[in-house]
Protein backbone atom coordinates (compact mmCIF):
# COMPACT_ATOMS: atom_id res chain seq x y z
CA UNK A 1 0.00 0.00 0.00
CA UNK A 2 1.37 3.44 -0.84
CA UNK A 3 1.84 5.52 2.26
CA UNK A 4 1.49 9.13 0.67
CA UNK A 5 -1.77 8.22 -0.10
CA UNK A 6 -1.38 7.97 -4.23
CA UNK A 7 -4.05 7.88 -6.73
CA UNK A 8 -1.84 5.68 -8.81
CA UNK A 9 -1.58 8.91 -11.10
CA UNK A 10 1.80 7.54 -11.93
CA UNK A 11 0.38 4.51 -13.72
CA UNK A 12 -1.39 6.64 -16.09
CA UNK A 13 1.67 8.93 -16.59
CA UNK A 14 3.28 5.61 -17.15
CA UNK A 15 0.96 4.18 -20.05
CA UNK A 16 1.13 7.67 -22.18
CA UNK A 17 4.10 6.90 -24.17
CA UNK A 18 5.20 10.04 -26.24
CA UNK A 19 7.75 8.30 -28.81
CA UNK A 20 9.41 11.38 -31.01
CA UNK A 21 12.86 11.42 -32.65
CA UNK A 22 15.70 14.17 -32.91
CA UNK A 23 16.53 14.84 -36.42
CA UNK A 24 19.99 17.71 -37.10
CA UNK A 25 19.15 17.70 -40.42
CA UNK A 26 18.77 21.39 -40.23
CA UNK A 27 22.32 21.77 -38.91
CA UNK A 28 23.35 19.57 -41.49
CA UNK A 29 22.05 21.82 -44.20
CA UNK A 30 22.91 25.22 -42.32
CA UNK A 31 26.41 23.62 -42.38
CA UNK A 32 26.58 23.57 -46.22
CA UNK A 33 24.65 27.06 -46.16
CA UNK A 34 27.65 28.37 -44.58
CA UNK A 35 30.28 26.25 -46.57
CA UNK A 36 31.02 24.34 -43.63
CA UNK A 37 32.47 20.56 -43.17
CA UNK A 38 31.19 18.60 -39.76
CA UNK A 39 35.06 18.68 -39.02
CA UNK A 40 35.51 22.28 -39.02
CA UNK A 41 32.01 22.81 -36.88
CA UNK A 42 33.74 20.66 -34.52
CA UNK A 43 37.04 22.28 -33.99
CA UNK A 44 35.58 25.67 -33.89
CA UNK A 45 32.41 24.64 -31.26
CA UNK A 46 35.07 22.58 -29.35
CA UNK A 47 32.92 19.11 -29.94
CA UNK A 48 34.67 15.38 -29.42
CA UNK A 49 34.68 13.20 -32.54
CA UNK A 50 31.58 10.93 -30.31
CA UNK A 51 29.41 14.15 -30.65
CA UNK A 52 29.55 14.18 -34.31
CA UNK A 53 29.15 10.49 -34.75
CA UNK A 54 26.11 10.89 -32.40
CA UNK A 55 24.53 14.32 -34.34
CA UNK A 56 25.47 12.40 -37.68
CA UNK A 57 23.55 9.41 -36.36
CA UNK A 58 20.44 11.42 -34.90
CA UNK A 59 20.97 10.78 -31.28
CA UNK A 60 20.25 13.12 -28.93
CA UNK A 61 23.44 15.07 -27.20
CA UNK A 62 23.44 17.60 -24.00
CA UNK A 63 21.77 20.83 -24.03
CA UNK A 64 25.54 22.34 -23.35
CA UNK A 65 26.04 20.73 -26.83
CA UNK A 66 23.61 22.68 -28.63
CA UNK A 67 24.19 25.67 -26.73
CA UNK A 68 27.79 25.27 -27.94
CA UNK A 69 26.83 24.34 -31.68
CA UNK A 70 24.23 27.75 -31.39
CA UNK A 71 26.73 29.96 -30.29
CA UNK A 72 29.26 28.88 -33.05
CA UNK A 73 27.02 29.32 -36.11
CA UNK A 74 25.02 32.26 -34.27
CA UNK A 75 22.06 30.50 -34.71
CA UNK A 76 18.75 29.65 -32.30
CA UNK A 77 17.71 25.73 -31.44
CA UNK A 78 14.97 25.70 -34.23
CA UNK A 79 17.56 26.32 -36.72
CA UNK A 80 19.34 22.97 -36.01
CA UNK A 81 17.28 20.81 -34.61
CA UNK A 82 13.67 19.21 -35.50
CA UNK A 83 11.47 17.05 -33.72
CA UNK A 84 9.78 14.46 -35.35
CA UNK A 85 6.96 12.79 -33.62
CA UNK A 86 5.29 9.75 -34.45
Amino acid sequence: RDVLGSRGLGDVYKRQAYYMEISYNPLFKLLIDKGMKKTDLAKEADLTAGTLAKLSKQQTVSMETLIKICKCLNCTFDDIVEIIYD
